[in-house]
């Protein structure tokens, strides 16, 4: 609650959360996949051929999980969510409740594995799509919630650390994390960017550089480096964005341990995010190997990589 305001969880979703509380069956909880908006402007109806008068929300981004992300694209004009038409501010006419936003829909309507039609306009075109109801994936997102009971994820090559970037490395900041963690970090949460935005689309229409580009991206840091002769020189970086290693782009950590496989030279070469400490860094393939193997005697770390 706050001022003037209150906030309810529908009764039917609690008894069917609780029915199937303990029984391993529970699927989670519905969720859309995508970020809506009203039309900006008239001039991009225009552009997207929408019918002026036409109530419906236009989708500015589809996310990597949940329903319709199978099927949407940025640009498309959502008409209507199974037999429920939706008015240009998202709302719809619930049977109980009366004039609410669709997002009421995912938590006492529709279930998941539900089947389910979208209506919209793409293109100029009216469509009807057919999908299934899904459930919110935490690990879907850029940046993952928190995990409760997971041991951190991570590889060490040459003392370097490399890790995701999870809510839970963020909160070793503190109870103030949101102020005192890093602002690049932060951003990655906070905006659910990619790493590599300017690749994932190529035009207003939403075209894409790949399909599904966002899906299971992570955003892929060297934390910290773990001192040893051959990063000598390197030993104060931490924090730093990775883009590419030996040339491969790096979208999760197991692409770490591949990349690594692949040197092009005598000398790995780790690229990262303009704004680390370093665009980049080196390291000698030829004792590499060595290196690893002083690191995990002189620290007594059980493994270099957590999988």
């Amino acid at each position: 609650a706050g001022k003037g305001e209150a906030k309810a969880i529908p009764t039917q979703m609690l008894l069917e959360f609780l029915a199937h509380a303990g029984s391993g069956s529970y699927k989670s909880l519905a969720h859309r996949g995508f970020s809506w908006s009203r039309l900006p402007q008239r001039s991009t109806a225009d552009f997207f051929q929408i019918p002026p008068e036409l109530p419906g929300i236009w989708i500015n981004r589809v996310l990597p999980y949940g329903t319709g992300s199978d099927v949407l694209q940025r640009g498309d004009y959502l008409t209507k969510i199974g037999k429920w038409p939706l008015s240009h501010d998202g709302k719809i006419k619930h049977p109980e409740w009366g004039l609410s936003l669709f997002d009421l829909l995912f938590l006492d309507q529709l279930k998941v594995g539900d089947s389910l039609e979208l209506e919209l306009i793409r293109d100029g075109k009216a469509l009807v799509l057919q999908t299934r109801v899904s459930a919110y994936e935490e690990n879907g997102r850029t940046v993952p919630l928190k995990r409760v009971g997971h041991p951190p994820r991570y590889v060490i090559q040459g003392g370097f650390l490399f890790q995701e970037l999870t809510l839970n490395y963020l909160s070793m900041w503190g109870a103030n994390w949101r102020s005192r963690a890093p602002v690049r970090l932060r951003l990655f949460l906070e905006q659910n960017k990619t790493v590599l935005m300017d690749d994932n689309y190529k035009n207003v229409k939403g075209e894409s550089a790949s399909q599904n580009t966002e899906s299971e991206q992570r955003v892929v840091l060297v934390t910290q480096v773990i001192p040893d002769e051959i990063n000598i020189g390197y030993q104060k970086l931490s924090n730093a964005i990775v883009l590419r290693i030996n040339g491969q782009e790096i979208r999760r950590l197991k692409d770490v341990g591949k990349a690594f496989l692949n040197p092009e030279t005598e000398f790995h070469r780790i690229d990262f995010l303009p704004g680390s400490d370093r665009l980049s860094v080196i390291l000698p393939v030829a004792g590499l190997n060595q290196s690893n193997q002083r690191i995990k005697n002189n620290f007594r770390i059980p493994k270099l990589k957590s999988y």
